[in-house]
Formats: structure tokens, sequence, C-alpha cells
């Protein structure tokens, strides 16, 4: 008998303090600020004769590891068609509307994606995870939830079945 089994995950780890500013059209964006993020999952499997599902270090592990990477950056989206980004090794300038924003790089991230907003940032870490497909399989992985908090109210997430 397959027995299929949710665990939750979160840890110490899985958390990050960056910067960002989220836009919400051509001419509107908010100010820079920064969060605490929170990140946990959700993994779906099946439940081992041994009484556990896998060991599930390696997940947490696997999302600390990603969140180390965002630690104490200013999150830029990459992929946003609002901003104008140009990249040198003593700068990066970022156009948005008006404004010139002027960062030194070893302080940015850009980050392939539209928009820094909780649910764009679960869609992230989710399509990082979705890239460890080993580590999925091996796991017998049938469904996964990655959420990402900026506050005890406001989190985002997104989901993989297979």
């Amino acid at each position: 008998m397959n027995k299929l089994t949710t665990l939750n995950l979160s840890s110490s780890n899985m958390k990050f303090a960056a910067a960002h500013f989220t836009i919400f059209s051509a001419t509107e964006r908010e100010n820079l600020h920064g969060h605490n993020f929170v990140v946990s999952a959700r993994i779906t499997s099946f439940l081992q004769d041994t009484g556990l599902m896998f060991d599930y270090q390696v997940f947490k592990k696997t999302l600390a590891d990603m969140c180390a990477l965002l630690d104490e950056k200013l999150l830029i989206p990459a992929s946003s068609p609002y901003l104008n980004i140009i990249n040198s090794e003593e700068e990066i300038i970022i156009k948005f509307a008006n404004e010139t924003l002027r960062f030194l790089p070893r302080d940015v991230l850009l980050l392939p994606i539209a928009n820094i907003s909780v649910e764009n940032l679960a869609y992230y870490f989710l399509s990082l995870m979705l890239e460890k497909k080993d580590l999925l399989e091996k796991n017998q992985v049938e469904s996964l939830m990655i959420n990402v908090a900026s506050s005890p109210s406001q989190s985002g997430e997104a989901y993989w079945n297979l």
C-alpha cells in the first residue's frame, strides 16, 4: 500500500534579509526597503517502511543554500519590462521612469524574474528546486509547495505537482 504523506519543512537557516522595491506600473514603484524573508516548503512523497519519507535534511540544506545567495542583497528583477539595467564592473545603473538609481555590484543580485514580490519569489525558489530533478526523483516527490513570507501576515506560495 502506498502511503502518500506530506511533510512541512522550515528551518532557522531557510531565511534571508534583502532589500527590494515592488514595481506597480511603468511609472509607479515602492520606495527601496527591506524584509526578513522566511522560506518554507511542503513536500508530498511516500512513507517508506522505515517510517520516514526520506532524509529531509537534504531539502532543508538545499533551500538554506538558496536563501544564503539572496541574503544581504538588493534584489532587482532583471526581467522587468519597466527597468533598464546597465551592469558594469564599477556600478549597476537602474533606470526606472524618470529615475536613475546607482548601486555597487557587490550589493545587488539580478534575478531572472519580472518583479520582486513574495509570490514571484516563491515561484523563483520553486523553479530552482525543480532544476534538481535527481533529488526530486530519488525521493519520489509527488508535489512541492514553496512559501516565501515577508512578514507573519504576508506570504506567497508556488506549487508543482507530478
